[in-house]
C-alpha cells in the first residue's frame, strides 16, 4: 500500500461460512486481487460522483485498459477495482513501470511508482496464490543478422542488466539498414527487455516514463551508439537518415508540437542531429 493508505492492493477470502454481506467487496475473488483507491484520490461517494467510476491508465506513453472502480458502500473503505493476474496494470507494475491514473471526475492524477514496485507486485501475486502472466516468447534474432553483431548485442543487454541474465522479448532485436550501406544494422529496444536475476531482477532498466534506450550496432563501428526516445525509425526513401521520436513533455520543452522528432544523419562513423521536426 501507499504510505498514506490511499492506494493498496488486497486479496483474501472469507475464512468461515458465516461471512457477512459487508465482506463481499473487501475480499477478492479466487484468482483475483483488488486495487483500493481512497476518496482522497477518486473523490467522495455521492450523487455528484458516478458509480462505477472510470479511470484512465497510462504507462510508457500508451493507454492501459482499466477496470471500473466501484465504491465499497457497505464497508466504506473507498473505491475498489477487480484485477486479474494478466491485467495490463499488473503487467506494467511487474516491469517496474510507472503507471499514471487519471480519474474521470477531474480529481488530480496519481501514480503507481517506486523502486520496489516490480518486486512488491511479484510477492503480492505469490502471496495471493496467483501465477504471474507468462512472459512473451523469447525474441529470435533476424535471420540475416551478422552473428558477430548478435554476440555484441548480448553483451550490451547483459550490461543493461548489470551483468545479470535477461529475457529478450519479441521487440528487442530489429534488423534494419540505418546507415545506408545496404548492410543490416541492429537496433536494440530496451522496452521489451526484462532482467532476470541480479540488481535489476524483474525490471526494465532502460525505460523511464515512456522514454526508452535504443542501442544501434553496426559493422562499421565497434561501440554501440545509444539514443533515448519513444521510438526510433529510419526515414523512408532517405538512406542514412533516421528519426528519434520523443514524448509530449520533451516536445513541449523543445517548443515543438506533440509527436516531435529529432532527425539524425549518418556521417560515416556516427549519427549527428540535423534538427527537430
Amino acid at each position: 500500500m501507499r504510505d498514506d493508505n490511499q492506494l493498496a492492493f488486497q486479496c483474501g477470502t472469507v475464512l468461515s461460512d458465516e461471512g457477512g454481506l459487508w465482506e463481499e467487496l473487501i475480499f477478492s475473488r479466487p484468482g483475483h486481487l483488488n486495487l483500493l483507491a481512497g476518496t482522497a484520490l477518486l473523490g467522495p461517494y455521492g450523487a455528484e460522483v458516478p458509480d462505477p467510476q472510470r479511470v484512465q491508465g497510462q504507462a510508457r506513453g500508451s493507454a492501459l485498459e482499466m477496470p471500473d472502480f466501484f465504491y465499497d458502500v457497505l464497508g466504506g473503505t473507498g473505491w475498489v477495482a477487480d484485477l486479474t493476474a494478466d491485467a495490463p496494470l499488473i503487467a506494467a507494475t511487474l516491469e517496474g513501470t510507472k503507471v499514471a491514473l487519471s480519474p474521470q471526475q477531474g480529481v488530480a492524477q496519481f501514480a503507481l511508482s517506486g523502486d520496489g514496485l516490480a518486486g512488491g507486485m511479484a510477492r503480492m501475486l505469490d502471496y495471493c496464490g496467483m501465477a504471474p502472466p507468462a512472459p512473451d516468447a523469447a525474441a529470435i534474432p533476424p535471420a540475416d543478422l551478422d552473428p558477430a553483431l548478435f554476440a555484441r548485442a548480448e553483451d550490451v543487454l547483459r550490461g543493461q542488466c548489470a551483468g545479470g541474465d535477461f529475457i529478450a522479448g519479441a521487440g528487442v532485436y530489429r534488423s534494419v539498414d540505418l546507415t545506408g550501406d545496404d548492410l543490416p544494422d541492429l537496433v536494440l529496444n530496451a522496452r521489451d527487455l526484462t532482467c532476470s536475476g541480479g540488481l535489476f531482477d524483474g525490471r526494465t532498466p532502460g525505460c523511464t516514463d515512456g522514454i526508452c534506450r535504443f542501442d544501434i550496432l553496426t559493422t562499421q563501428t565497434g561501440t554501440p551508439m545509444i539514443f533515448y526516445g519513444r521510438a526510433l525509425e529510419p526515414v523512408p526513401g532517405t538512406p542514412g537518415a533516421m528519426r528519434i521520436f520523443f514524448d509530449d513533455a520533451t516536445c513541449r520543452e523543445a517548443d515543438r508540437p506533440p509527436g516531435c522528432a529529432a532527425r539524425m544523419r549518418w556521417s560515416g562513423d556516427t549519427f549527428g542531429s540535423v534538427g527537430m521536426e
